[in-house]
């Protein structure tokens, strides 16, 4: 992940990270698992395992395939429900897994949400 910064405008603070797609004034071409895979990110019918096999497939690179793998382990003991396959992306030029994005702790983890975990696989 790019070094974090906190900017001060005014009273406000706000969270900036540098952009993962871009190189100097260069944008990188970047697919999301869900265009990657012409599938609906509103669907839940991607699993994790599928993104897993896919990772390894698309950058056979170990590395990202553990980075997914903490990735997931992140989602899950986080409750973290926003883990659609928008928020999975892939640098193809580099054909490398691109940085961690979009990640949310929830602090209730209630019966419901479980079975987003199950729907993703689990």
């Amino acid at each position: 992940m790019p070094k974090p910064r906190l900017l001060a405008a005014g009273s406000k603070q706000y969270f900036a990270v540098k952009r993962f797609d871009r190189l100097t004034n260069q944008r990188l071409h970047v697919h999301s698992l869900a265009r990657f895979s012409h599938v609906n990110f509103r669907v839940l019918d991607f699993d994790y395992e599928k993104l897993m096999r896919l990772t390894s497939i698309l950058t056979k690179n170990p590395d990202d395939v553990k980075q997914v793998y903490r990735q997931i382990v992140f989602n899950i003991l986080s409750n973290n429900q926003d883990d659609h396959t928008k928020n999975f992306s892939f640098v193809m030029k580099q054909g490398r897994l691109a940085v961690v994005y979009c990640l949310r702790y929830h602090l209730y983890f209630s019966v419901m949400d479980r079975s987003r975990v199950y729907q993703w696989g689990l």
